[in-house]
């Protein structure tokens, strides 16, 4: 059966809450595929995650995509199925990171790592870029600042683990 022709198009909007847009769009008309991620509002760099998302379902739809596919079908061979299983090893690995640095085994070191995990990543994603401007171009500060801010919460558990092999708070 012949595919049906589609027309795709996207709008996003700034909205009420900040300055800048931080939704990110995918048209892929071969793939017959569209693609709109919402930012995620209230946190920094919501443009940073509506981006990465959008890159890890892409990556997954076409490295396993086939003229035959199903659309709207969901199974192993659709891609969504990888990128979701992408998604989960990263929060697993941030999970992970938690763990060390605070401690296994230990609840209470849990709640620490984790506290101390989001406030470094924070802190990085919201001054390294700005810090990087001052000697690099824009574009490559914020492209530089990006990766940097994602390994500090990796740098924050080799400190952990110089210091406090254990980690922080351990059982």
């Amino acid at each position: 059966m012949a595919a049906v022709p589609i027309e795709m198009a996207a709008l996003t909007d700034v909205g009420r809450s900040r300055p800048h847009n931080e939704d990110a769009h995918y048209i892929d008309t071969h793939l017959r595929l569209a693609l709109l991620c919402d930012g995620m509002g209230g946190y920094s760099s919501g443009e940073v995650a509506s981006a990465a998302a959008i890159e890890t379902i892409v990556n997954g739809v076409r490295d396993h995509a086939s003229p035959d596919r199903i659309l709207g079908k969901i199974d192993t061979s659709s891609g969504l199925t990888h990128a979701a299983m992408y998604l989960r090893e990263q929060i697993l690995i941030a999970t992970f990171v938690v763990v060390v640095i605070g401690g296994l085994g230990s609840v209470r070191g849990a709640f620490v790592g984790a506290l101390l995990a989001g406030l470094v990543d924070t802190l990085a994603r919201a001054f390294v870029p700005g810090l990087l401007k001052q000697v690099f171009a824009p574009t490559t500060a914020d492209a530089l600042g990006a990766g940097l801010a994602s390994a500090a919460i990796y740098l924050l558990m080799a400190l952990v683990l110089v210091f406090r092999p254990r980690g922080l708070l351990p059982a």
